[in-house]
C-alpha cells in the first residue's frame, strides 16, 4: 500500500512518533519516497510517498530524495518519465544511489529516535563552490578540484595529461588556451573512440525498433495484436542493456528521449493498430483554430497526413522537386534582401518621400513607380551611378522581380504539395515501412546520440569555468587596478576647469595615487 503525505508526518513528535515507532517495529515500512514541492495541484507543501507492507523479508528502510528531479510546467513542478523510472528502478531494486536513495537499518533509526526525515539518511545537497587561497593569489588549479573528475579521467586517461600540466606542488596549469579547450577534448583519440562506439551501440535502438516493430507492420497478424506499451517496455530493456558499457552516460537521460519520441510513435501505432498500415496512404484536411469576428472558428489551413508527414515524404522521395522549390524560394529571399539593403543605404531626402512608407521599412509600388517614370524621363533607363534615382530604378526592377519570383515559388509550392499528397497516396507498403523508419527510428537515434555530445559539452563547460575561475589571481587584478588608477591620474593633469574642480581633482588625484 502507498499512501502521500505531508513531509511533516516524518519527524513531528506526539501522535505521529508513536505511530512512525509502531509501523517501524512492525517491520511494515518498506519505502519513503520525498517528493519535489508544488507537485500536487491545490497544495506547494513538499510532500513523501510512504510504502507500506505487511510482511516483508528485510528490515531496513529505503530513503529516495527525489525532489531534485522535475520539469517546471506553469505554476507547478511535474515529474519526468526520467523521474518515475528513476524512483521505481530504486525502490523495486533497492538501489543504493548516491544523492538520491540509500537503505538504512532499522537500528540505525532506532538510534535516530525513530525520525525519518529524509535530509538525515540521504544528502542530496549539491557540493559548495570551493575557492583555493593558494591558487587564487598565486594560479594555478588545485589537483584536488580537477580530481572530482576522476570518472572523465578513468574513462579518458590521456586526456588529463594533454590539457593540464602537473606543477608538482599539488596544483596544475591549463596547456591549451581557454578558447582551444573545446577543440582539444573533442579531438582526443579516447573521447572520438567513445564516441563512435556509443554512437554504434545506440543505433542498435533503432535497429531493434525496425527489426521487431516497423518491419512487421506489413503482417495484418501483427497489426491487429498491437500492444505499444509492450514494445516501449522491451525497447527501454534494450536501451538500458546497451548502455551498461557506457557508465558516464545517464541512462535515464536517455530513458527520457526515448519515451519522448515514443509519444509520437505510440498515437501512429494506435492508428494502425485501428485502421491498419493503409492508414499511412490517408491525407486529411490540416484543421486550426483561429479568431474570426471574435470568435474562435475552424478552418483548413492546408493538409496534413494522417501517419506520413508531407514534408517527410518530400525530403525523402521527392529530393530534387524540394530542391528546385528551396532554391526558388532562396532567389526570392536574396531579392528580398537586396531590396531591403536599398532602403537601409538610402540617403535621408529633404522633402517628402511617398516611395516609401512612414516607417521606412518598405516601398509603395505605386508611388515609387510614378517616381521612376519621371526619372526616366530625366535619366532615361540609367541614372547615375550611386545617385538616389539609381538606386530608385534598382528597387522598382528588384520589386517587378520579386513579383514575379513569389508567383513563380508559390506555384511551384503548391505543385511540390500536389505531389506529395498523390505520392501519400499511393505509397506502397515497402514504401510506407521506409517511411516509417525515417519518422521514428532516424530522430530517436539521432537524439540519443546527443546524449552524449550534451555529456563531453557539459564536462568542457565545467572545465573551462573551472581554468578561468583561478587563471587570473588577486596579485593580477591588484597590479591591473594599480595600473588603471596611475592612468586616470595622468589624464586628470590634462584637464581644465574651476578653482573648485581643479581643488576636487587634485585631491581625487592624491586618492588615486594613495598619498
Amino acid at each position: 500500500m502507498t499512501i502521500v503525505l505531508p513531509h511533516g508526518v516524518l519527524f513531528r513528535g506526539g501522535s505521529e512518533e508513536e505511530i512512525r515507532k509502531n509501523l517501524i517495529e512492525k517491520n511494515n515500512i518498506d519505502a519513503i519516497i520525498g517528493l519535489p514541492a508544488n507537485i500536487f495541484f491545490g497544495t506547494g507543501i513538499p510532500t513523501i510517498v510512504m510504502v507500506l507492507r505487511q510482511k516483508r523479508e528485510n528490515d531496513d528502510i529505503l530513503f529516495v530524495d527525489a525532489s531534485k528531479g522535475f520539469a517546471k510546467v506553469g505554476k507547478n513542478n511535474q515529474l519526468r518519465a526520467r523521474d518515475i523510472r528513476k524512483i521505481v528502478d530504486a525502490v523495486t531494486e533497492r538501489r543504493d544511489i548516491p544523492k538520491f536513495s540509500r537503505r538504512v537499518s532499522r537500528d540505525t533509526i532506532r538510534e535516530n529516535d525513530y525520525n525519518l526525515n529524509i535530509p538525515r539518511y540521504v544528502n542530496s545537497a549539491e557540493t559548495d563552490e570551493q575557492w583555493d587561497i593558494y591558487a587564487t593569489m598565486f594560479g594555478g588549479i588545485p589537483n584536488c578540484e580537477l580530481d572530482a573528475f576522476a570518472p572523465m579521467w578513468s574513462k579518458f586517461p590521456s586526456l588529463r595529461a594533454e590539457l593540464f600540466r602537473d606543477l608538482d606542488n599539488g596544483y596544475s596549469e591549463l596547456i591549451p588556451s581557454h578558447d582551444d579547450l573545446r577543440r582539444v577534448i573533442a579531438d582526443n583519440a579516447e573521447v572520438r573512440q567513445f564516441n563512435e562506439s556509443y554512437a554504434e551501440t545506440v543505433s542498435n535502438v533503432g535497429k531493434s525498433l525496425d527489426d521487431y516493430l516497423i518491419d512487421r507492420l506489413r503482417e495484418p497478424e501483427f497489426v491487429a495484436d498491437l500492444n505499444p506499451q509492450f514494445h516501449l517496455s522491451a525497447l527501454t530493456s534494450f536501451l538500458f542493456d546497451y548502455l551498461k558499457p557506457f557508465n558516464l552516460i545517464d541512462e535515464y537521460a536517455a530513458y527520457q528521449v526515448l519515451t519522448e519520441h515514443w509519444a509520437q510513435i505510440s498515437g501512429d501505432l494506435e492508428i494502425i493498430h485501428s485502421e491498419g498500415l493503409v492508414a499511412a496512404n490517408v491525407v486529411d484536411p490540416n484543421m486550426v483554430v483561429k479568431k474570426k469576428d471574435g470568435k474562435d472558428v475552424e478552418v483548413q489551413d492546408g493538409w496534413a497526413g494522417r501517419i506520413i508527414p508531407i514534408d517527410l515524404v518530400e525530403r525523402v522521395m521527392l529530393s530534387d522537386e524540394l530542391a528546385s522549390v528551396e532554391n526558388d524560394r532562396a532567389a526570392l529571399e536574396a531579392t528580398r534582401s537586396h531590396i531591403a539593403e536599398i532602403i537601409e543605404n538610402l540617403p535621408e531626402a529633404e522633402g517628402e518621400t511617398p516611395w516609401l512608407k512612414e516607417d521606412g521599412s518598405a516601398f509603395v509600388p505605386k508611388e515609387l513607380k510614378a517616381k521612376v517614370k519621371k526619372i526616366k524621363q530625366e535619366y532615361g533607363s540609367k541614372a547615375p551611378e550611386g545617385s538616389v534615382e539609381f538606386m530608385l530604378l534598382d528597387a522598382d526592377k528588384s520589386l517587378d522581380l520579386e513579383k514575379k519570383q513569389k508567383a513563380a515559388y508559390n506555384a511551384a509550392l503548391i505543385e511540390l504539395i500536389s505531389k506529395a499528397i498523390e505520392t501519400i497516396e499511393n505509397l506502397t507498403p515497402d514504401d510506407i515501412i521506409t517511411l516509417l523508419k525515417a519518422k521514428w527510428s532516424t530522430p530517436l537515434n539521432d537524439a540519443l546520440i546527443d546524449v552524449d555530445r550534451r555529456l563531453i559539452s557539459d564536462f568542457t563547460s565545467l572545465l573551462t569555468s573551472l581554468s578561468e575561475k583561478y587563471s587570473e589571481t588577486l596579485v593580477d587584478i591588484d597590479n591591473n587596478i594599480t595600473s588603471a588608477e596611475k592612468s586616470l591620474a595622468s589624464l586628470i593633469d590634462n584637464l581644465t576647469g574651476s578653482d573648485n574642480d581643479m581643488a576636487g581633482l587634485r585631491e581625487f588625484q592624491k586618492l588615486l595615487r594613495h598619498e
